[in-house]
């Protein structure tokens, strides 16, 4: 009987972050008419927990997949951390096959701040153009 306890504790401990997790997006999407029509989508999902975030931003015209980024961003205290990349598409999508498009990572980045009151130290690795 003590294990149950044990167990149901657990459980309680890690379904509690859950309960208060946030999820929250916007869709858009635009038009360019010319010698063609052309539609350009963009699709943004945000998962919020106490302090923490994770992103992502998804954009595509037509089929094509074009730029997929994620970002995550957090407090420990004193100390926030914030990372990111950005994914770009490799041609055309794969129709029919269990992989849908190639990727290559155009850009990173990882930031470390400590906040000491009024002082501000910021550790930040960035990677791409």
């Amino acid at each position: 009987m003590r294990a149950k306890g044990w167990v149901l504790a657990g459980v309680l401990l890690l379904a509690w972050p859950g309960a208060a997790a946030g999820l929250s997006g916007e869709f858009s999407t635009s038009f360019t008419l010319g010698g063609s029509l052309a539609t350009w989508n963009s699709l943004e999902l945000r998962f919020s927990f106490p302090g923490f975030e994770l992103q992502s931003l998804t954009t595509w015209q037509g089929l094509n997949l074009r730029t997929q980024s994620f970002t995550l961003s957090g407090d420990f205290g004193h100390w926030a951390i914030q990372a990111g990349v950005v994914l770009e598409a490799l041609g055309k999508p794969y129709l029919a096959t269990w992989a849908t498009q190639d990727f290559q990572v155009a850009a990173s980045f990882v930031a470390l701040e400590l906040r000491l009151g009024s002082l501000t130290l910021r550790f930040a690795l960035h990677a791409g153009p």
